[in-house]
């Protein structure tokens, strides 16, 4: 259950990029030896959106909105259902791109928590 409003900021690109930050530490001794102390990780991911243009400062204006904020961000488009694409987190930064006449581009960094 997530309590909230829901904003739909644009469409996710294809080439969204997930993964992990592993925040576990190794350490090498002099003889060569490799100790590995397992930690936490984070969810994470960079995506492009499509924003219309008429949509540009509204997606900016929301964006600064939830700054520091723990959101849960569904990257997931119509059509597709991947848990890989849905991180309660927040966003790290975001790029709004502007390259032609009607629609522009959002880079966007998410990350989760542990």
């Amino acid at each position: 259950m997530v309590i909230g409003s829901q904003i739909t900021l644009g469409q996710t690109q294809y080439d969204a990029s997930v993964g992990i930050q592993d925040y576990s530490v190794y350490s090498t001794d002099s003889l060569g030896r490799t100790y590995l102390n397992q930690r936490d990780y984070a969810d994470r991911a960079e995506v492009g959106l499509w924003i219309t243009n008429s949509m540009v400062d509204i997606v900016r204006r929301k964006l600064a909105e939830v700054s520091g904020v723990m959101s849960l961000w569904d990257l997931n488009n119509a059509g597709s259902d991947y848990d890989s694409l849905r991180i309660y987190g927040f966003f790290e930064s975001f790029d709004i791109i502007n390259p032609g006449p009607s629609i522009s581009k959002c880079l966007l960094t998410i990350r989760g928590t542990t």
